[in-house]
């Protein structure tokens, strides 16, 4: 059993500790009325004058690197002034952190060194009226939820103060500042979550009763006399805490009835894919679930345009898939999802659906205004599509989005769509088939299609620092011989920009309908072009290969349908919730319409050229899959998904592989040019070999997923490899041409299915499917821990554990290396809390 994260929630006089056993409760005089026929279940009903409820200080509530707080509220009026939910005090103030209402609006706080930083809502709670409110900080910002929505962030860094002093509830024996009302399952963790958990906090009903009751004092009889004395209530005020699953040190007597089969819990949050367009076909996944689920349901939702409540469940939607109606346009979309055992059912929530748009193209009522129409088609062949997404980050300042997962790309693409665009959003500049004259705005306006950009590049030599470039549905072709160019021409643009130029489909267009082939940024050859710099691609499709090199500096491409890349002399690039592949050795493949032909490759550097080394290179929450070798013939083609001869800072992280010919990644120094700091973690290899006709170059099959390679006496240096999870046949070997040159590698918490115990490396807490052990801390287990073992090329999700397996010994995070601070799934983790081998962290 993993550790589980500290808990509270308020059950009568009894504490539930997750992961812990811990004594009741004790309540500052006078004890806060629970139950009463006001607040009925667990709910705790606070006079606004007098109660608190005290928890005494314990090593667990010292929240340092991240803070977890959460309650349901029903205030009973809207007070003046400072109201307390939950606050961890210090004797003469600055406390460290707590959750309140002021004049009745919500805020939290947090004391970082000598600072406190404070979020607030713009507006009170509704009295007499269930809310959740919930504070998160994860080492970078404070967010303040209200229900599902995010109300209020700010950036800020370090540990939380720490103090000795009490945790109180509904009011604070310092200053007063007492609350009226009910208060509902309070929770303290000492980790933050991923924007989809606070949301689906959030959007869950208030609990009635709690996940888990541990009585640690009897019951008392029913008086049978106005005058009988009840037993008088415990004088302890702070928890003894027994980690389990060792002893527990019982300090009353126990429960009078044995555990009973609990039901389940969500641990896994279900994934909504397809497109949430009228007459398309959306799907729920189950998600993860602990207690052995015997069945499944859904009830499909409309909810508001915005994504928050209320949503009204569709009636007769009571499938896995749902096909969207007309009715649904104007609204998102999400599921309930209820799992049930014979101890009952939970249900969770997936993140929801973009805004559901329609088919149909809206006809624009402006007079003056004529719709360009399309008189060429481009001969660049159509491209395999995946799922779109619709996501827009503000303009200004773009963020990063959680992606839904991917499929695997469709044999038969549906051709792009070549529908006029809808004339109603604000861009700076806008990219059309039929544009010419290329005009800019210099104020954020919907498209003048006369003054329309014809090609990308002009749009780009017209731009400024926090523009906004629309593109308009349709293919803008792109070739090696004749590419889409985004080259460093525009001097407005070199240089570091406040905000970066945006790139991304204008209204109506989507990820599937704006279409290039090869785009270059920057060109190496005997006449090399620098590429340019500071800009945000989101949401189209590079069908063959995006080339970024030639200095280019400060980019960033999101949610791309490729395709693959090439990376030579970049710096500070970004590639994040994106899907790699399919892509073939030789043309045409399988599916004629797919034009990628090579594996992703990133090159060390440029200097021949005069240019830069390839730094700070970071690969986040992509998927790459099926880069086969479909020539029989073929003895020397490279098909691995990731091909790496250098660079310094890179990363790999959060990612997904599948279908690779020889390697998901292999990494091979060029020209005597060592890695520098490379980092690859938090990453599922799935089913990642032998895709294509042959198993490699030479015939050989080949069951690794990352291969250390050389090149002569160069080796690979400063390496970290960790928390990555292999399938049952997948691993990390040095390649039959490597040498013992490598140094400083460290390969540590992960899952593997297969390898070596390879020369300069340093092994460490890797859990071994049926292989030996490398290094300290390693164990080896006899059978997959996953919960689905049979990996195929759709196990793309595989990497859940299943309860009840041995995990090996659990890694203590007491260095750097060890140190991560959230699973795949994005679960927040610890900095102190043990924590299990691989890209999951086990919460059974």
């Amino acid at each position: 059993m993993s550790a589980r994260p500290f808990m509270i929630a308020l059950v009568t006089t009894v504490a539930t500790f997750g992961g812990f056993v811990g004594t009741a409760l004790a309540a500052s005089a006078p004890v806060a009325t629970f139950p009463s026929a006001a607040a009925p279940s667990s709910s705790v009903l606070f006079n606004g004058t007098s109660s608190i409820i005290t928890v005494g200080h314990s090593a667990h509530l010292a929240l340092s690197g991240a803070m977890t707080l959460e309650a349901w509220v029903r205030p009973s009026s809207t007070l003046s002034g400072r109201r307390d939910i939950i606050v961890k005090t210090r004797t003469r103030g600055g406390f460290p952190y707590g959750l309140e209402l002021t004049n009745g609006v919500p805020d939290a706080y947090a004391t970082i060194g000598a600072k406190t930083v404070k979020v607030s809502a713009t507006s009170p709670l509704t009295p007499h009226a269930w809310s959740f409110i919930a504070a998160y900080y994860n080492g970078h910002s404070l967010q303040l939820y209200v229900n599902d929505r995010l109300l209020a962030a700010r950036s800020a860094h370090g540990n939380l103060s720490t103090s000795t002093g009490p945790l109180q509830i509904g009011g604070d024996s310092e200053s007063g500042r007492h609350y009226a009302g009910m208060i509902d399952y309070v929770r303290v963790y000492t980790h933050s979550f991923s924007t989809t958990q606070a949301k689906n906090h959030g959007r869950h009903p208030r609990p009635t009763t709690p996940t888990t009751t541990i009585h640690t004092t009897p019951t008392p009889p029913t008086p049978t006399k106005p005058t009988t004395t009840p037993p008088s209530t415990p004088a302890a005020t702070t928890a003894t805490v027994t980690k389990r699953p060792t002893t527990t040190t019982k300090t009353t007597p126990p429960p009078t009835k044995p555990p009973t089969a609990t039901k389940p819990a969500n641990i896994g949050v279900p994934l909504i894919t397809g497109t949430p367009l009228e007459g398309d076909t959306l799907s729920a996944t189950r998600g993860t679930w602990t207690g052995s689920p015997t069945s499944y349901s859904y009830q499909w939702q409309d909810c508001t345009s915005t994504g928050s409540l209320p949503c009204t469940s569709i009636a007769g939607a009571t499938s896995s898939t749902y096909v969207v109606q007309a009715s649904d346009v104007g609204h998102t979309m999400d599921t309930v999802v209820a799992a049930t055992n014979a101890a009952g059912s939970g249900v969770t929530y997936p993140e929801v659906t973009a805004e559901v748009t329609t088919t149909t193209t809206p006809t624009t009522t402006t007079p003056t205004t004529t719709t360009p129409t399309t008189t060429t088609t481009p001969t660049t062949t159509t491209p395999t599509t995946t799922t779109p997404t619709t996501t827009t980050p503000t303009t200004t300042t773009p963020t990063t989005t959680t992606p839904t997962t991917p499929t695997t790309p469709t044999t038969t693409p549906p051709p792009p769509t070549t529908t006029a665009p809808v004339l109603s959003a604000s861009a700076n500049l806008w990219v059309s088939l039929s544009g010419g004259s290329c005009a800019r705005q210099s104020t954020k306006g919907a498209e003048v299609s006369s003054g329309d950009c014809g090609t990308l590049q002009a749009a780009w030599d017209a731009a400024q620092c926090g523009d906004t470039i629309n593109i308009d549905s349709g293919n803008y072709g792109g070739d090696p011989a004749a590419p889409v160019t985004l080259f460093d021409t525009n001097a407005a643009l070199r240089g570091t920009c406040s905000s970066p130029v945006v790139i991304e489909p204008g209204p109506g267009a989507t990820r599937s309908s704006v279409i290039f082939g090869q785009v270059d940024s920057g060109y190496l050859g005997q006449d090399p072009v620098e590429g340019s710099s500071n800009w945000f691609i989101q949401d189209i499709t590079i069908a063959a290969v995006m080339n970024v090199q030639g200095d280019s500096d400060n980019d960033t491409l999101n949610d791309i349908q490729g395709g693959t890349m090439y990376i030579n002399g970049a710096r500070n690039f970004t590639l994040e919730n994106s899907n790699m592949g399919p892509c073939y050795n030789t043309l045409p493949g399988p599916n004629p319409a797919i034009t990628c032909q090579s594996n992703f490759k990133v090159d060390p550097s440029d200097v021949s050229y005069g240019g830069q080394t390839t730094e700070n290179i970071t690969l986040n929450h992509d998927y790459f899959h099926d880069f086969i070798d479909n020539n029989t013939n073929s003895a020397t083609d490279h098909d691995e998904c990731i091909f790496l001869n250098g660079g310094v800072n890179e990363t790999i992280e959060n990612s997904k592989f599948s279908v690779c010919q020889l390697y998901a990644i292999f990494l091979q120094p060029y020209s005597g040019v060592p890695f520098t700091n490379l980092v690859i973690q938090n990453n599922w290899f799935s089913g990642t070999e032998n895709g294509g006709s042959n198993a490699d170059e030479y015939g050989t099959p080949r069951n690794t997923a990352v291969e250390l390679g050389s090149n002569g006496p160069i080796g690979i240096d400063g390496a970290l490899i960790r928390f990555n999870s292999f399938a049952a046949d997948e691993g990390i070997t040095q390649s039959s041409f490597g040498n013992s040159n490598d140094a400083n590698d460290r390969i540590i918490a992960n899952i593997l299915g297969n390898g070596s115990c390879d020369t300069g490396v340093t092994y460490g807490y890797n859990l071994m499917i049926n292989q030996p052990t490398c290094g300290t801390g390693d164990t080896t287990i006899t059978t997959s821990p996953y919960i689905n073992p049979t990996e195929t090329p759709s196990g793309v999700n595989n990497y859940h554990l299943a309860c009840g397996t041995d995990l090996g010994t659990f890694v203590t995070p007491n260095t750097a290396d060890y140190q991560i601070s959230a699973d795949l799934d994005g679960n927040a983790l610890s900095s102190i809390e043990p924590r299990t081998p691989g890209s999951e962290q086990s919460t059974c």
